[in-house]
Formats: C-alpha cells, structure tokens, sequence
C-alpha cells in the first residue's frame, strides 16, 4: 500500500495534497530563505486524524513537518527535507471557559477568530502584537513570539496553560493541568513538559490544541508617545529601564518610521541616526487613573529624559492613536508575493544592550547600501526584550537576495556577540547561536530528541543540528 493511500485512508482523499500548484505555497515564504517543495501535504480535521497520520510516517520513517497557515517568516514552514508537510489548518475549534479565565484552542484557530470569539463574551488575550489575522495563535505561542503587551504578559510562552502533543510514534501527550485533571487553567504544580514543544520549531512532536489565559477587556486605554531622535545612544537603555521602573504602562514599544504608526517623519528620518516613536499604553478602571498614569510618564519625561536623545512628547492624532491601540493588525489574508520580499532578524536581548546593537546593526545596514528599521518591545520582568531590525527587497532579484542573506548573517553575528538569542532562527543561525553554547544544554538537547524522535522524522534540521552531529 502506497504512503498516499494510506494517508487518504486516514484523513480522506480530498484532504492529501500532491498537485505541484497546491504544493508551491508550502515551498517558500517572504524571506531570503531558500524554497523547497514537500512531496505530499495531509490536512488532518482532528486529533485522532493527527495520530493516524504520524503512526504512518514513523513507520515508514518520512519526514515530518508541521504547519498552519504558511504566515511565518524566515523559513519556518518549510520542508528543509521535503517529505510530508502536515497541515493543521482545519483544527480551528475554539473553547472559552469564562467562568475559569481560560480558552483552549485548536492549531488552526486564527488570530482573528480568536479575538472576535473572545471580544462576543467582553474578553481579551496576549494574542500576537503585529501579524496577519490569519495566522494560527498557536505556533505564535509555540515560537516564543510577542504578544500585545508584553510588558504586562512576557513572552507569548509564558501564556500557555497546557498542550496537546501527538508525539512521533503518535503517542498522545498531554503537558499541564489537563494531564491530570478536566481543567486547562495552568503548568504548576507538575512537572513542566510545555518546554519540550515550545522553541523546538515542530522538532519533537505536533502540538494539536494549548490553553491560554483571558482576560476582561480594560475599561479605559489610552497611549502615550514620545519622538526619540538619537535612540543609539547610551543613555537609551537606563532611560527605558526608568520607564519600565515607574510601573503604570502595560505596553512599552519603540518603532522607527515606517514600522510605527504615525507616518512618515522627516525630523527622525533625516541625518545620520534613524530615530524612534516611543509608545506607552496605559490601562485603567476609570479616566482618572488613566490621567494620573500620563501625568507620570510626562513628569518622568520633563525630569529624566536625556538631553543627547532630543526626547519630546508627541500628541497623537485621534486616527494615529486609534490606529494603534487596534493592534494587532488583523489583516484578513497574507500574501508573502505582495511583500516582494521580507525579512525581520530579531533577537531577544537586555535592554541596557539596545543601543549599541541598534548602533552596529544600522552602521552594518549602510555599508549594504540600506537603512535600517527598528522595533524593540521591553518585556516582563527583568529588563530585556526583543529588537527585530526589518528588511525589505526584491525576490526576484538573485543578487539582491544574495546581498541580503549576507547582510541578515551579519546582523545576526552582532546579535550574538552582544549577548542576544536570536528568535525563530532559521538552521544557519540556530548553528550560530549554539556554538559556544553550554555543553550540558547541547546534550540534553541531543537527549531529548533522540528520546522523543528516535526515527528522527520531525522536522529533519530545522534546529541546525542532526542529533549525531552534537559533540558528546
């Protein structure tokens, strides 16, 4: 029996995919990254479709790589060895449990259905900061990412509640509360396997359903600017640490022109330093509270603002402040043809490292002949987060993608060096990042994906590693 008659027995002839046309949104994505085709696609409706499905490929030994809705960037989504790409898309079930603040959603569910399934009931969720309503709320769990506010909630990872996994040999797993008990509503206290799955990029098993918190939607919101015109400097960080310290914003954001969202701005545009919007967003039970939280920060900025960085208090427009408290952006569909192409190489890194590694990363961009866009989100906790430097170019143009793969491996190496993780790396950069990296962390690694992939078919080298290649 052939691999596509079994797959059809599973999940039904309509639902394995093998047409070259249907085949080519699998192959690529906005980024430099090089494209490559799977040979077959399964788009399973359920769990136990899911297992049906990975009981044949580590049988078989065909590789494995799970997807949603090909919205990622830097190569995620797709078949560094061709193979089977494993398409979750039609799991989209969504289910809110008020009473307990929690929603447990399918890997399908979409950033968009989310929000508005939650906004019917007058709740919220750290859902993704800025991605097309398409894309699947879960691999942006999965991934690290950063979700709205992430000053008040960290890192998307520090949302989940619990997963799901269909594990290669399709074993069913269940990570969190609802391993021992009907509810979804947190990790503690248990042994916390989440992070067996979440950073691994679809290398140890596929991850069907994970809960997340909710949240009661703030009565009042309101943001707060600041126009930044020499971020590089050093005085950068301390200044953002003071701001985190004053402890009224739930959000603090820093954009260059063009990526923030009150237009274009010759005064930050101009010279040869790239300045920054700065956006605080405030929440509150009435607008008193919301008052007396911006009358801080402006009493922060008047007193504490450093003179070399020309900070000012931007007004916004009702429309620019609008526009961007609807963050994320929910846009219907993504199209990575309509980009031309795109690519964001981003780090999680100290805050007190940000200006240099902005300084390094814009003077590496002009020798490339190209500007440099930041944005920086501070998250909760300790005082780091990430800083994403965003590139645009041709796809069509191999030279310009040449130019461009070396310019994204030389920003990279300057995350590194200062200290940064870089986010969603593809295998290049993943090899990058371990080099000098712990060795008792590089042999639990290679532990654990021997133990839970011994056939070695998930997502064969999406960590820049096979497990044989790790020096003992």
């Amino acid at each position: 029996m052939s691999i596509l008659t079994e797959l059809s027995s599973v999940v039904g002839s309509d639902n394995v995919i093998i047409d070259p046309e249907a085949l080519l949104r699998y192959s690529y994505d906005a980024s430099e990254c090089l494209s490559r085709f799977p040979d077959v696609v399964a788009l399973p409706s359920c769990t136990e479709e899911v297992i049906g499905v990975m009981k044949i490929a580590n049988r078989l030994r065909e590789s494995v790589t799970p997807v949603v809705s090909c919205t990622n960037g830097w190569g995620q989504h797709i078949p560094l060895k061709g193979g089977l790409v494993l398409d979750l898309s039609r799991m989209s079930q969504i289910q809110i449990d008020e009473r307990m603040r929690y929603v447990v959603i399918g890997a399908g569910a979409t950033v968009q259905a989310v929000i508005k399934a939650l906004g019917q009931k007058g709740m919220w969720a750290s859902v993704p900061k800025a991605c097309p309503g398409n894309a699947s709320l879960l691999v942006n769990l999965l991934i690290q990412g950063v979700g709205f506010m992430p000053l008040k909630f960290g890192s998307q990872y520090e949302q989940i509640n619990g997963l799901e996994v269909v594990l290669p040999d399709g074993e069913l797993l269940r990570c969190g509360s609802t391993s021992c008990s009907p509810y979804w509503f947190g990790r503690v206290p248990l042994p916390d396997l989440v992070g067996l799955f979440s950073g691994w990029f679809g290398s140890t098993g596929v991850v069907t359903k994970v809960s997340l918190p909710i949240y009661r939607k703030p009565l009042h919101v309101e943001a707060f600017c600041l126009r930044i015109s020499t971020p590089q400097k050093g005085s950068f960080g301390p200044f953002l640490s003071s701001l985190v310290d004053l402890d009224v914003a739930d959000d603090i954001s820093a954009y260059s022109p063009d990526v923030g969202f009150v237009g274009n701005d010759t005064k930050l545009t101009s010279g040869r330093e790239t300045g920054v919007y700065l956006y605080a967003i405030v929440t509150g039970s009435s607008k008193n509270l919301i008052d007396a939280k911006i009358e801080i920060l402006n009493d922060l900025v008047e007193k504490q603002a450093p003179k070399n960085m020309n900070v000012s208090v931007l007004e916004l427009t009702r429309r620019d402040r609008d526009k961007y408290l609807q963050l994320p952006d929910l846009r219907t569909s993504f199209n990575p043809d309509v980009f031309g192409g795109s690519t964001n190489p981003a780090c999680y890194i100290p805050i007190s490292a940000w200006a240099q590694t902005m300084q390094e990363v814009q003077r590496t961009c002009r020798r490339f002949g190209r500007e440099s866009l930041f944005r920086v989100d501070v998250f909760r906790g300790s005082h780091s987060g990430s800083l994403m430097t965003y590139l645009r170019f041709n796809r069509k143009d191999e030279d310009e993608v040449k130019k461009i793969t070396s310019l994204v491996r030389d920003i990279v190496e300057i995350y590194v060096k200062k200290g940064g993780l870089v986010w969603k790396a593809p295998p290049w950069a993943w090899s990058r990042q371990i080099r000098e990296a712990n060795m008792g962390f590089l042999k639990s690694l290679k532990m654990i994906k021997r133990t839970l992939d011994p056939n070695r078919i998930m997502s064969p080298g999406r960590l820049g590693f096979e497990v044989n290649d790790l020096r003992d």
